[in-house]
């Protein structure tokens, strides 16, 4: 594997860990609000975000996941 794809995965994989977090984050922060009907606007605005984040993490992991089959096919290496 070249250099420039080596760093592209590490980058994907860095950016994978911190958009976990984050999804994490609001995931904890929506627990502890209270159920819907209290704080309406602030609980759709974390629901709203969570979803993004999910997003975006699945076409991350997607894109990462095709970058390795090009890379390495037969999965030896990676």
């Amino acid at each position: 594997m070249d250099q420039h794809t080596y760093d592209a995965l590490c980058d994907l994989h860095a950016r994978v860990l911190v958009l976990d977090n984050e999804r994490r984050r609001l995931s904890w922060c929506l627990d502890a609000l209270p159920r819907p009907g209290a704080i309406l606007l602030e609980r759709a605005d974390l629901e709203r975000r969570h979803g993004q984040l999910t997003e975006e993490l699945e076409a991350l992991l997607a894109t990462i996941k095709r970058l390795r089959a090009s890379v390495d096919p037969e999965s030896k290496f990676l």
